[in-house]
């Protein structure tokens, strides 16, 4: 109860930075300043996922796993450290070089190279951060990504109204790399105060150790580039068919639905997935997702309750009026949001055992039936309403899909899960 609060918390602050964002975008800039900004907050979120490898995952299963092995906890952390900044001076090269031609691509108009360029910059600090929290939550020390997360977010309200406020348009490019950057304050002093300050080395990792944190820099590579990209080609199609304006009033939903499906993505990351990577027996594993999946699907249907049932002061209030016609929108999004968040339950036992073959393919299928469905189901009609039509029959199949998968991994180790059970 004390880790689900405390992580609660932590990403309540984050939900209401992220929907300060919005709400000051949205009144500032209207809906064809959300669709412009688009773009941007999607580069944005694919630059922090994958930032020093995307490896996070990694980090908090393999803290969770040497617990209680000093030696082999330091040599991971110092094998994450090596590998992450390789994996940021790749990125950091590659996005100053191209910065121009992305620029165009995300804003169309070059001259605000420098804009990605920061990004690129920005991501070093981004690395930092998920190593940190990625350590501490395999350590179960909860409080430290809390208190991270919170004062990052304080600190990250600041310059959202200041930015976005005072500069326009360029003011909310750097106010959506803001929150991502603010939490590295917190991160800084924690890990000077941890037992890791001045242990932490540059080494050169085995090649048993790259492959084991490449698998999970493919998975989150794959993940970062497959719903973000998907979300960019189709908001490109609104704005081609529709306008700035009805592709505004999608983002302003994405970026209410990414907010509160960032509490259970955080929550399953931090707390369930430690549980399951020290697991072997399937039969637990059956009863933790199980149990875990009861508990989201019912906490996700009384907020989504709350949220339909107040649609229109909610969007007003979080959005601006302009965004009105969103309401229209909400239930078939909340649709599709509760059979995600129930595939995100199995999904992370995917991750939790390193199966990078299965979540490629889930990932794969999901984005791509979404990008698909959009397509079609905007031939016979245009606006957001298709495309929010075709997101929720998306996320119907998957779950279909997942929860068949997991029945089927379950059914095949049973017997073995309880011959270990039994035998330990």
């Amino acid at each position: 109860m004390k880790t689900a609060f405390l992580t609660g918390s932590a990403h309540l602050s984050r939900i209401a930075v992220g929907f300060l964002l919005v709400k000051v975008i949205a009144y500032y800039l209207g809906p064809e300043g959300m669709g412009g900004i688009g773009h941007f907050m999607s580069l944005a979120t694919i630059v922090y996922m994958v930032a020093g490898g995307g490896i996070t995952n990694a980090v908090i299963k393999y803290a969770s796993e040497y617990n209680q092995q000093p030696r082999r906890l330091l040599r991971m952390v110092d094998v994450s450290a090596s590998y992450s900044l390789v994996c940021c001076l790749i990125v950091g090269v590659v996005g100053i070089v191209f910065s121009g031609p992305v620029a165009s691509l995300v804003f169309a108009d070059s001259g605000k190279w420098w804009l990605v360029a920061m990004l690129a910059l920005a991501q070093f600090f981004y690395a930092y951060v998920n190593l940190v929290v990625g350590v501490a939550n395999g350590l179960l020390a909860t409080h430290v990504y809390s208190r991270i997360q919170i004062s990052g977010s304080l600190l990250a309200a600041l310059l959202v109204a200041g930015l976005v406020s005072s500069q326009g348009f360029v003011g909310a490019a750097l106010a959506v790399m803001a929150i991502y950057l603010a939490p590295a304050c917190g991160a800084v002093y924690f890990h000077l105060r941890s037992s890791f300050r001045g242990r932490v080395r540059l080494v050169r990792p085995g090649r048993d150790e790259v492959l084991r944190l490449a698998r999970f820099s493919g998975m989150m590579i794959v993940s970062a580039a497959s719903f973000p990209v998907v979300e960019m080609i189709v908001r490109q199609l609104l704005i081609k068919e529709a306008g700035y304006e009805e592709a505004g009033l999608w983002q302003g939903l994405i970026k209410l639905s990414s907010a509160y499906l960032g509490f259970f993505t955080i929550f399953l990351s931090y707390y369930f997935m430690p549980l399951i990577s020290r697991e072997s027996s399937k039969v637990v594993i059956k009863r933790l997702t199980l149990k875990m999946l009861a508990a989201v699907v019912l906490l996700f249907l009384v907020g989504a309750g709350v949220l339909y049932a107040g649609r229109g002061f909610f969007i007003t209030y979080l959005l601006s009026a302009e965004f009105g016609r969103a309401a229209d929108y909400l239930s078939y999004q909340l649709v599709g949001d509760g059979f995600r968040v129930a595939a995100y339950v199995i999904g992370f036992v995917a991750i939790a055992k390193a199966s990078v073959r299965l979540y490629v393919a889930a990932e794969i299928l999901q984005n791509g039936m979404f990008l698909l469905l959009a397509h079609l189901f905007s031939l016979s009609a245009s606006g957001a309403l298709p495309v929010v039509q075709a997101y929720a029959v998306t996320y119907l199949i998957y779950f279909i899909v997942a929860l068949v998968c997991f029945a089927v991994y379950v059914g095949r180790r049973s017997r073995k899960g309880e011959v270990d059970a039994v035998s330990r």
